[in-house]
């Protein structure tokens, strides 16, 4: 398509007019180039495809100052502030500011900063709570394990009729609160081991024992209620004792506890007491309790013929 300027002269005809310029529409159809292969690239020269940095090199690059950071094809230099940019060496393009850290306003930065604090002073926390169970924990074994060894020491004294000695040892854990020393002490001066017997002291060693859950001093302090040594003579405290005692798993003191209601029972609720106290003894192996218990059924079942309708 030829174009050709004209200032004055009005378009003929074939002829377009635009702003002061007249176009001459000529018929090239004649003229056009034959149509390439498919394969081939459109508009490539050889010299193209041997040079491509000469495109590239005509990229313009905004300098915005910084060190230096990558090169692009063509030799020319990337700034730091501008990486990322798009180029082959950058890779995708994005906005500057998104590489930058946004600063908070000054009371979001405060919330920030005390939320910051909190979560510290909280893990702080926790860390001293978990090492404070840690030690006590550490410190129980270590003090029981002391404890056993000083109990075992003990114990060997005893066995041997050193009981000076074992009292002095067992004495120094009651003290403590160890319910094994202070029902060895209680035993000792029940029994008269060491130093005169004394059913006051016995009963009290034995009450501390008990109280701390040690069932052979539940079941022997029920036994001196029973008998009124040492304490007020009190059938229902000793089957308190002793029903403690048996709940807890001690065969004896549930045998002892049913004997004692069988032997005094005036109704037929303290019969039924008496059983369930067999039925104990009997579940926990106490080899008499099973005899004891078909006696009760056969009185039971006579009272109840005796009965008045």
């Amino acid at each position: 398509m030829d174009v050709h300027t004209v200032s004055d002269a009005p378009a003929g005809p074939g002829e377009v007019e635009y702003a002061g310029e007249v176009e001459h529409a000529h018929d090239h159809s004649g003229d056009r180039e034959p149509e390439h292969d498919a394969d081939e690239t459109w508009g490539a020269s050889d010299a193209d495809a041997e040079h491509p940095e000469d495109e590239q090199a005509d990229i313009d690059l905004p300098d915005h100052g910084g060190t230096v950071d990558a090169q692009v094809p063509g030799g020319r230099s990337v700034p730091m502030a501008w990486r990322g940019l798009g180029s082959e060496v950058a890779g995708p393009a994005r906005p500057l500011d998104a590489q930058v850290p946004q600063r908070l306003d000054p009371a979001e930065q405060r919330a920030f900063d005390e939320a910051r604090r909190v979560t510290m002073r909280r893990t702080l926390l926790l860390w001293a709570l978990v090492l404070a169970v840690a030690l006590f924990a550490w410190t129980q074994f270590w003090a029981n394990g002391r404890a056993s060894a000083a109990y075992d020491e003990g114990l060997r004294s005893f066995r041997e009729a050193e009981f000076s000695a074992a009292e002095q040892v067992w004495s120094r854990l009651a003290a403590a609160g160890d319910p094994d020393a202070q029902f060895m002490l209680g035993y000792m001066r029940e029994t008269g081991l060491g130093r005169p017997w004394s059913a006051r002291a016995a009963a009290q060693w034995y009450l501390n024992a008990a109280e701390a859950g040690h069932q052979e001093a539940q079941w022997r302090l029920g036994t001196l209620y029973d008998r009124g040594l040492g304490v007020a003579w009190s059938p229902a405290e000793a089957h308190r004792w002793w029903a403690v005692a048996a709940q807890g798993g001690h065969a004896e003191a549930a045998f002892t506890l049913g004997r004692s209601l069988f032997t005094s029972a005036r109704s037929a609720s303290e019969l039924e007491a008496a059983a369930a106290a067999f039925d104990r003894a009997t579940a926990l192996g106490w080899p008499d309790a099973a005899t004891y218990h078909a006696l009760l059924s056969v009185v039971s079942a006579e009272t109840n013929a005796n009965a008045i309708p």
